[in-house]
């Protein structure tokens, strides 16, 4: 697959190294953004890897507490983007270390973008651990796109994210 994609991934060992290990890498968009791509199929409940042994397959969540630890000392945001959203879909253990990761790094990631469940969504993540003085407030917003299909007996939609730089912010454009 590496073959067939590197024409659009990021040019560099890295990228090369993880995309061929597990389908995830990260793209520095600007000095202040950086887009990190995540394979979320390696937590679906229907990888019976994941389900006979529960650990982090691919080492992907031990990169990702790298990339946003370094994302973080950069200065920079960080905006997440994978196929099936953190949810019930996901295995409680991968679940349960990406919530983890979602509350360290609630002030460096900015956004965060999924498919899978063919339903336009909005998930809200509250910090996992309620006794650590973060109250009920939310950490993370997700979105979750609709279907470009009519698949599950869906409205067909597609939306349009723009990034205003100077903010690097999220803008949403609906287009029903």
């Amino acid at each position: 697959m590496y073959s067939q994609w590197e024409h659009w991934l990021p040019n560099d060992e890295t990228t090369s190294d993880t995309f061929k290990r597990a389908g995830y890498y990260a793209k520095n968009v600007t000095d202040r953004l950086r887009v990190i791509a995540l394979n979320t199929n390696l937590c679906s409940r229907e990888n019976y890897w994941q389900l006979y042994d529960p650990r982090d397959q691919g080492d992907q969540l031990s990169w990702l507490a790298e990339q946003l630890t370094t994302a973080e000392m950069a200065g920079q945001h960080v905006h997440l983007v994978g196929h099936i959203p953190p949810s019930s879909e996901c295995t409680e253990t991968w679940l349960h270390n990406y919530m983890k990761l979602l509350d360290r790094f609630a002030t460096t990631i900015t956004g965060s973008w999924f498919g899978h469940t063919h339903n336009d969504e909005i998930r809200v993540y509250y910090p996992t651990d309620k006794n650590a003085g973060k109250g009920d407030s939310p950490t993370q917003i997700g979105f979750v796109g609709g279907s470009i299909t009519t698949f599950g007996h869906v409205n067909p939609c597609y939306k349009i994210y723009t990034i205003d730089e100077n903010q690097v912010r999220t803008k949403i454009a609906l287009l029903y």
